[in-house]
């Protein structure tokens, strides 16, 4: 399940655009994944995971 949160512009005209992804492990634990995108075409650039 994705949860997107809007947006927010920088000076130089990208976006920050941030997504939670929460993974549940094979234990049955749940682990939030968050993946950055800072352009606003997310196609254009890849999702950095951490």
């Amino acid at each position: 399940m994705w949860a997107s949160v809007p947006g927010v512009h920088t000076r130089s005209g990208e976006a920050f655009v941030f997504r939670i992804n929460f993974v549940r492990t094979d234990d049955g634990r749940w682990i939030p994944v968050t993946a950055i995108s800072m352009s606003t075409n997310a196609r254009r650039r890849p999702w950095v995971i951490f």
